[in-house]
This record gives C-alpha cells, structure tokens and sequence, in this order.
C-alpha cells in the first residue's frame, strides 16, 4: 500500500524543515509540499515535491492541490508546516487501519 503525505504551506515556515525531517523519516512513498502561493516561494530539501499554487486558496484548497499532485498513493496523511511528527506515527496509524 503506496502513502503519500500532504504539507500545505503559506509564507515563511520557520519549521518547515523540521515537519519535512519528522515525516520523511517515516518512509511514505511520496511528500509534496504545496506552496499556497507565498510572496516567496517554498523550497524543499530532500525527497519532498515541491507543488506551487499561484493564487492563494487557504489550506482546504492547498490539500485538494496535494491530492492532485500525488503520484499512485492509496492512503494520504496530512502534516501541517508547523506541526513534527513522533517517531512511529505513521506505522501506528497503518497498524491502527
């Protein structure tokens, strides 16, 4: 079963760095981070899509944009650029469906 992960952002994204490191290290298959058309745009370091909005639609909009940009998943997790996961997150979640 293929897992994609969503991260919509908007603007500057102090711990948009750390949310990356914590979801790749859980091993989906694919992490697009959707740039809800920030002044600047995003950038994302590692295994991590990088899928720009060019008008700003807030996040229901940015995580529709994710949707669209995932590449065969199955299941999708969501992770705000603000927010770092624990350690065993996504396995617990796949054990718990």
């Amino acid at each position: 079963m293929r897992v994609g992960v969503i991260v919509p952002v908007h603007g500057w994204a102090p711990y948009l760095a750390e949310a990356l490191d914590s979801v790749v290290a859980e091993g989906p298959d694919d992490v697009v981070v959707v740039d809800d058309a920030s002044p600047e745009p995003q950038r994302a370091e590692g295994p991590a899509r990088v899928v720009r909005r060019e008008t700003r639609g807030g996040p229901a909009a940015a995580r529709q944009t994710g949707l669209e940009a995932l590449e065969g998943c199955d299941l999708v997790a969501l992770c705000d650029a603000d927010d770092a996961w624990r350690p065993g997150r996504l396995r617990a979640q796949l054990a718990a469906l």
